[in-house]
């Protein structure tokens, strides 16, 4: 492997990542968004502090560089420049006493922005490197931190499946004013998922489970272990292109409709706080309080297993045609049972099984519990047990 060191003005990075000079794309590299606004602001305010900011890893590939380390540095120049990030207002006065807390790029003055926008970042270009080299300086670039399962398989996606995984849960979806817009991947990948880079790994078992070629009659062929997703990455790649975006089209598809369903419990929860503002002294609003409570406690139960499950399930909901809302019901009668049970100690749980056994209430549930809430979640046996819940639920 040879390298070679650069330094790049930052008013040309809005420009490269446009152009896509810089790509976001390559797998070892950690998705966007990961850093809070202060952290952001702190970047932001480093450079104009003239701190020394690490050099930023790119491996070149013909006139394309992939982002190997530094995408959050990259982004968020490339945002603020753009207009898209507001500074934190905890920010302390520059020693030449201006004020930059609080601010966009447009509201600083003309000196302010010519000053930042000629500061340079160091970069260090890699060529004639193997996929090895480049996961070894990715994992001592992370201060040997082991990497997570999802991370060590991540040269298994090429980058163009992986660009496909990128749109597919587009994370850091935003309006033209650079304001999050809700999807449903956004919603339910939290930041730890996406900071061991899980996020991945829950859009392949999605596919996974609605590839038909996977199927068997007692359930997928395989559990959701390391090994099996390598193993899927590869049947996945020798798909022709047309039966790739099939499956991708059926995901996204399955996706949207259950971030409708999502949108409706927004708007429940938004109903319901209307509801109380306008409530007279006296009145009884405790129906509006339970609904907000149960509305939230519903997106927070959806725990990652849960996820590729979910997203089949309304697929396969949605291939048999099958009400849309009646699914849903009955996934959030499972939501609310197991967030019901995460309530409970050890011996209530063990208590409240037992009385459902007996009393032979919340089968497709206590089934699910059975394979979510035990060891060895990614074995076939476990995956299986909870798919085939699932697929009770999208029955037409």
């Amino acid at each position: 492997m040879n390298y070679n060191s650069r330094s790049v003005a930052m008013e040309s990075i809005p420009k490269l990542c446009e152009r896509g000079v810089y790509d976001f794309t390559h797998p070892l590299q950690r998705s966007a968004g990961q850093w809070s606004r202060r952290q952001k602001s702190d970047l932001i305010d480093s450079i104009f502090r003239n701190f020394h900011i690490d050099a930023v890893s790119l491996a070149r590939d013909g006139k394309k560089f992939y982002v190997i380390d530094g995408i959050q540095r990259l982004t968020t120049i490339r945002d603020f420049m753009d207009g898209k990030l507001k500074l934190s207002e905890r920010l302390e006065v520059l020693p030449d006493g201006t004020v930059i807390a609080g601010k966009r790029f447009d509201d600083l003055s003309e000196e302010l922005k010519l000053q930042f926008g000629t500061r340079n970042l160091d970069t260090v270009q890699m060529t004639d490197y193997t996929d090895e080299e480049l996961r070894e300086v990715f994992r001592r670039k992370n201060n040997g931190k082991p990497l997570t399962a999802a991370q060590k398989h991540s040269v298994k996606y090429s980058p163009e499946l992986y660009k496909t995984i990128i749109e597919v849960t587009d994370l850091d979806q935003a309006d033209e004013k650079g304001k999050p817009v809700k999807n449903f991947w956004n919603r339910v990948v939290t930041k730890g998922i996406r900071k061991n880079s899980e996020d991945r790994n829950l859009v392949m078992q999605s596919l996974m489970l609605m590839d038909g070629n996977m199927q068997a009659e007692d359930g997928i062929k395989c559990g959701f272990q390391a090994v099996d997703i390598e193993a899927y990455i590869d049947r996945f790649l020798t798909y022709s292109l047309e039966e790739q975006n099939a499956l991708v089209d059926r995901l996204n598809e399955a996706a949207g409709a259950l971030n409708e369903q999502f949108e409706q419990l927004d708007q429940q929860v938004r109903d319901s706080r209307k509801a109380l503002r306008s409530a007279q002294e006296g009145e009884d609003t405790s129906g509006c309080e339970e609904r907000i409570h149960t509305a939230r406690a519903r997106l927070r139960s959806i725990k990652k297993l849960t996820i590729p499950m979910l997203v089949a399930g309304m697929g396969r909901a949605l291939e048999k045609q099958a009400d849309k809302d009646a699914y849903m019901e009955r996934v959030y009668r499972l939501l609310d049972f197991l967030n019901d049970m995460q309530d409970k100690n050890r011996e209530e749980r063990a208590e409240q099984l037992e009385r459902y056994s007996v009393s032979g209430e919340y089968a497709p549930e206590r089934a699910y519990y059975q394979h979510y809430n035990t060891s060895g979640t990614a074995s076939r046996e476990n995956v299986n047990g909870r798919w085939q819940v699932f697929q009770s639920f999208s029955q037409a």
